[in-house]
């Protein structure tokens, strides 16, 4: 994956925001450029897995997760997120916990 000289978005050594980006477009599922709230839904869903896996588990249910990140993200409050509002995941000190969770989706690759 990636190209020749160009590190993978999966590679230890990829900042938070290349793999933000790589999950931004994993996610993407029809390619248009946003998040709506079905794809950020089952991003959300398999946060939890991958944080149960990790022996921990979250109190709020996926819809609840959905909307406090709309709520941080969604800067023009168009009902999708862009991808330059997904990256202030990396960026927004105050949503530090919530970059930590959605890394972890990356766990079963060894890499967080």
């Amino acid at each position: 994956m990636g190209h020749p000289g160009k590190p993978s978005s999966l590679a230890p050594s990829s900042t938070p925001v290349q793999k933000l980006d790589f999950i931004f477009h994993m996610y993407d599922e029809d390619g248009n450029g946003l998040l709506d709230r079905a794809e950020c839904t089952a991003l959300i869903s398999d946060m939890i897995k991958a944080g149960g896996n990790q022996g921990r588990q979250t109190k709020l249910d996926p819809e609840t997760m959905v909307n406090i990140l709309f709520d941080h993200v969604d800067d023009d409050k168009s009902g999708s997120i862009e991808l330059y509002e997904f990256r202030k995941l990396a960026t927004d000190h105050n949503l530090s916990s919530v970059r930590d969770e959605i890394l972890q989706i990356l766990s079963p690759f060894g890499h967080n």
